[in-house]
C-alpha cells in the first residue's frame, strides 16, 4: 500500500490532526490545489478506506462525520492559506524596494501573524471535534497508525536525501 494512501485512509477520507512542529500533521486525501495535478487521482480506494475503517473500528456514521469535518476544516484552511499567500506576495513586493514603507511592512506582518493564529485555532477546533466523533480507543488506534505512517515517511525521506557534499 502506498504510504500517503495509508494516511488518507486512516481517517477514511480525512480529518486534519494537530501534530508537532508548526502544529500540522495532515491525515487527509489529496489536495490538487496544494500539490498540483500529479496528485489529483491519488485518493484511497473504497476498499482501502474500508480496511482502515475496520482497523480503527469506526462506524459508517463516524466515517461520514469525519469526512464532513475534513471538508469543513479544509475549506477554512484553504481560505486562510489563500489570504496568507496574498499577504506574503505583498510583503515580498514591499521588500523589493530598498526604501520600503516600514509601517506597511509591520501591518502586513501583523496580519500574517493573525492568520497563523487563525490556522492554529482551526486545527485546535478540529482536534476538539474529532474527539467528539471518536472514542478514546479509536482515537488511540488512529494516532498509532499516523505515528507509524510518519515514521515510515521519515525513514523513506532520509533514504532519498542526497549525501552531504564533502567538506574541504
Amino acid at each position: 500500500m502506498r504510504p500517503h494512501v495509508l494516511v488518507a485512509i486512516a481517517v477514511c477520507g480525512g480529518a486534519i490532526l494537530v501534530g508537532s512542529s508548526l502544529g500540522i500533521v495532515q491525515a487527509q486525501g489529496p489536495r490538487p490545489d496544494r500539490h498540483g495535478p500529479r496528485n489529483a487521482n491519488r485518493g484511497p480506494s473504497d476498499e482501502e478506506k474500508e480496511t482502515i475503517r475496520l482497523k480503527i473500528g469506526i462506524t459508517k456514521d463516524q466515517e461520514a462525520k469525519i469526512e464532513a469535518l475534513h471538508t469543513e476544516t479544509d475549506q477554512k484552511l484553504n481560505d486562510v492559506m489563500a489570504k496568507t499567500r496574498d499577504l506574503y506576495k505583498q510583503l515580498t513586493a514591499l521588500y523589493d524596494s530598498y526604501d520600503f514603507d516600514r509601517n506597511q511592512a509591520r501591518n502586513l506582518r501583523q496580519q500574517l501573524t493573525a492568520l497563523h493564529r487563525r490556522m492554529l485555532d482551526i486545527h485546535a477546533d478540529n482536534e476538539e471535534k474529532l474527539r467528539r466523533i471518536l472514542s478514546r480507543d479509536q482515537f488511540e488506534k488512529l494516532r498509532q497508525l499516523l505515528k507509524e505512517y510518519w515514521e515510515k515517511t521519515r525513514q523513506e525521506r532520509a533514504q532519498r536525501a542526497p549525501a552531504p557534499a564533502p567538506r574541504g
